[in-house]
């Protein structure tokens, strides 16, 4: 089975505002910055869930899958995220740069 890696978004900020160790390595929205994102938003490369690409097509057809387009300037702000991770070692950073730069399929 397919799967998408997703990587979670959250509006607790106060962990990450409040720890420098985590915040460098998170892409931060302030609230209402992106329509998607009403509240101070952090978005941690290392909080990753894969979700199958079933579950994703079965969302869709129940319209209970809400779909965003990111600003053209994230993906450089999730790779400049995840180089200055202090959480997530090499291995792990080099992984998810993988999976970025492979074509879609």
């Amino acid at each position: 089975m397919a799967y998408a890696i997703c990587i979670k978004a959250t509006s607790q900020v106060a962990l990450y505002k409040n720890n420098p160790d985590k915040f460098c390595g998170c892409v931060y929205y302030h609230a209402g910055q992106l329509d998607c994102f009403p509240l101070d938003t952090v978005i941690e490369p290392d909080n990753q869930i894969p979700v199958s690409h079933k579950s994703i097509a079965e969302a869709h057809f129940d319209n209970a899958l809400e779909c965003w387009l990111m600003p053209p300037d994230f993906d450089s702000l999730l790779r400049t995220a995840i180089d200055r991770s202090l959480t997530m070692n090499k291995r792990q950073k080099q992984r998810l740069l993988d999976v970025l730069d492979s074509p879609a399929k």
